[in-house]
């Protein structure tokens, strides 16, 4: 989903834990995974690798709001 720094902020009292945002070009999206157990913001690390900042897996990302 894409978010705005204010929304991120909204997101993170809401949440009780600031949300991962993932950077695209100008898009900053967050996202919202299918699995039962995911928490919306959260990435498994088999996915993605916030130190290194990549992808570690095939993933779709798409627009929504």
């Amino acid at each position: 989903m894409a978010v705005t720094e204010d929304e991120v902020k909204q997101w993170a009292q809401e949440l009780g834990r600031t949300p991962t945002v993932i950077t695209m070009g100008r898009l900053k999206l967050m996202p919202l995974p299918l699995e039962s157990d995911a928490a919306i913001g959260s990435i498994e690390a088999r996915y993605h690798d916030p130190t290194a900042g990549g992808w570690t897996a095939t993933v779709a990302v798409m627009r929504f709001k």
